[in-house]
């Protein structure tokens, strides 16, 4: 029994490194997209799939990569296997994840981009039922979670490609109620100004813009 609790505990250390290792991948392909290096960024977000490729994270990472480097096919194939895997998982949790909107409207971005309107609009909508389902959060909460998707939400509701999504109202608001649990993150004031600008409130996007640039700068 001594021998097999040892080998059970080898075979958890390995599982717990190996999922270690992909986040690190993750990490690593996300910080190189952010600089500017999309080639190198897609090459670690590949490594990452190598190691486990049923981490939807790593599919959805790897199609922004995909989609930063112009190749719109690839990336549309990555999300839509993102969305497979994180239907599955959600099926067998019994759950609804709250960031599960970001990946519609990635998917529905990058078919936009390669001119499919109806399959965009489809993502666009799907996107949209889900934020707007009951199990969504309505309210603000403290979870990194949340604010992210509203974040997201503000954004798409301000820019989406589509017109008939948009609701620049909508857009100044969900911004507005992320500024109030990060007052001072560069790119919450950037969406809240440009949400202003599309508002047609001039002098709120310029304050709101001229403090992002003093929260980028470090001020």
């Amino acid at each position: 029994k001594g021998e097999l609790d040892e080998a059970i505990a080898s075979y958890r250390e390995v599982i717990r490194l190996e999922k270690l290792a992909v986040v690190v991948y993750m990490d690593l392909g996300n910080a190189l997209g952010l600089n500017g290096q999309i080639q190198e960024s897609i090459s670690s977000y590949m490594e990452a799939r190598l190691i486990s490729n049923n981490f939807c994270w790593v599919l959805l990472g790897l199609g922004e990569a995909l989609y930063a480097n112009g190749k719109l096919g690839e990336a549309i194939t990555a999300y839509r296997d993102a969305i497979r895997l994180k239907n599955e998982l959600d099926f067998r949790s019994n759950s609804q994840s709250s960031r599960y909107p970001r990946f519609h409207i990635r998917l529905g971005s990058a078919l936009h981009a390669l001119g499919q309107l109806d399959e965009a609009s489809i993502s666009f909508q799907e996107a949209l039922r889900s934020f707007e389902q009951p199990s969504h959060p309505k309210k603000m909460e403290h979870h990194d979670t949340d604010i992210e998707d509203q974040l997201l939400m503000a954004q798409f509701f301000s820019n989406c490609p589509i017109a008939k999504f948009r609701d620049i109202p909508r857009a100044v608001s969900l911004a507005q109620q992320v500024m109030e649990m990060r007052p001072q993150e560069w790119l919450v004031s950037r969406t809240l100004g440009l949400c202003y600008y599309r508002l047609g409130n001039w002098q709120s996007a310029v304050e709101a813009l001229e403090k992002s640039i003093e929260f980028r700068r470090g001020g």
